[in-house]
């Protein structure tokens, strides 16, 4: 399922939380049910990957949640190839 798309700001992070000119590296926060709807479900393992400047590829490796409805539309499926 294609999720709509999102526009979110990119955060200085200072791991220590003191405030300096230059930030020690960049933070983006990805929340919200629209991360389960795409599948990116809690507990799972995420790789991510820079394929190049200014993209990211962030893809569920580790576990894959299965919904209901793919044993469905597979009995479904084994139903008509009967």
């Amino acid at each position: 399922m294609k999720t709509p798309t999102r526009t979110l700001t990119i955060e200085d992070f200072n791991p220590n939380g003191k405030v300096r000119p230059a930030s020690a590296a960049s933070l983006i926060r990805l929340k919200g049910r629209w991360l389960k709807d795409a599948g990116f479900h809690s507990g799972a393992q995420v790789a991510v990957s820079n394929p190049s400047a200014g993209i990211i590829e962030l893809r569920v490796c580790s576990p894959v949640r299965i919904d209901a409805s793919f044993f469905t539309a597979i009995q479904r499926l084994d139903a008509v190839l009967k």
